[in-house]
């Protein structure tokens, strides 16, 4: 866990500078990401930053800079927070549901049936009522709602913060997004993953049964200089 207290200088640095190469389209997103996989997360503004460009990235095929003026605006508020000292706080609430008891209660029983008859091919046909219930879990989770005004200011709690870290790194000016792009998916690869996703899920359903056994977890984020 990166400390709160811990500022590397270097290690921002160098994070800012491989996301504004990225941004004026002189490396692409996997060199983004080896970047990213190479900078230490010990601070945690650089631990931040990295986690909410990882997964995106990593689930991407290898592109420019191709973003929409929300994203591009993400952007620019995570390199105000590397160019700066502010520190990077978040709480986590664990909010539990009926869901989580369902996972469990699936999970736990085709472990017991499987114990109880071995490893076996009939244990494929387990995984067909077990993947119904994992996505009926799936299907009636309700997103935890996000407020609309820290839409425009995540992960700062307010225009206030901005401001207030604005104020403390002068040396920061944002860059303007004059034509933002949206990326696009070749038709034939979203099809690919329509038809194979539902399939996947299945054979796989005890992976994210187990995760859904775990307790949503709401995130509240602060900056602070």
């Amino acid at each position: 866990m990166p400390s709160s207290a811990v500022i590397d200088r270097s290690a921002r640095d160098q994070l800012a500078e491989a996301m504004e190469r990225f941004l004026s389209e002189e490396i692409s997103s996997w060199e983004l990401l080896d970047h990213i996989e190479k900078t230490p997360w010990q601070d945690s503004a650089v631990s931040f930053a990295a986690n909410s460009l990882y997964l995106p990235l990593v689930n991407s095929e290898d592109h420019k800079a191709q973003l929409s003026k929300a994203e591009w605006n993400f952007y620019q508020r995570l390199l105000l927070i590397l160019r700066s000292n502010a520190i990077v706080e978040i709480s986590r609430t664990r909010i539990w549901s009926r869901r989580q008891l369902l996972a469990a209660a699936t999970l736990v029983a085709f472990i017991a049936i499987t114990i109880e008859i071995g490893w076996n091919s009939w244990l494929f046909l387990l995984l067909i009522p077990m993947g119904c219930v994992s996505l009926i879990i799936a299907k009636t989770k309700k997103p935890i709602p996000f407020p609309a005004e820290l839409q425009l200011t995540y992960p700062f709690a307010s225009q206030g913060e901005i401001i207030a870290v604005r104020r403390g790194t002068p040396g920061f000016k944002k860059r303007r997004c004059l034509a933002p792009k949206l990326r696009k998916e070749r038709m034939s690869r979203q099809v690919t993953r329509v038809l194979l996703f539902p399939v996947a899920w299945f054979l796989l359903s005890p992976f994210p049964l187990f995760y859904q056994m775990l307790p949503d977890q709401v995130e509240t984020t602060w900056v602070r200089l």
